[in-house]
């Protein structure tokens, strides 16, 4: 059975919610917590890589969280 909370997919993202909206419905990715994150749109043919080096991240500081959103949503414009 298909859950209604998780959107993942062989350990691989498949929600909007991480990357935008400006991928294809077949997209995934992967978030890390240090701010990398990856995410391939086969509809598209792309693939979006962000590496960071963020040392010592707490899960109070979510900076990075919308600024993946705006790098993902930049990289598909």
């Amino acid at each position: 059975a298909q859950s209604k909370v998780s959107t993942r997919a062989l350990g691989w993202d498949t929600g909007l919610k991480w990357a935008g909206v400006k991928q294809g419905p077949r997209a995934f990715g992967h978030t890390g917590y240090t701010g990398t994150s990856i995410w391939i749109d086969p509809d598209r043919r792309q693939w979006i890589l962000l590496l960071t080096n963020r040392v010592h991240p707490t899960a109070a500081n979510r900076k990075l969280i919308a600024f993946r959103k705006v790098f993902h949503e930049a990289m598909r414009s």
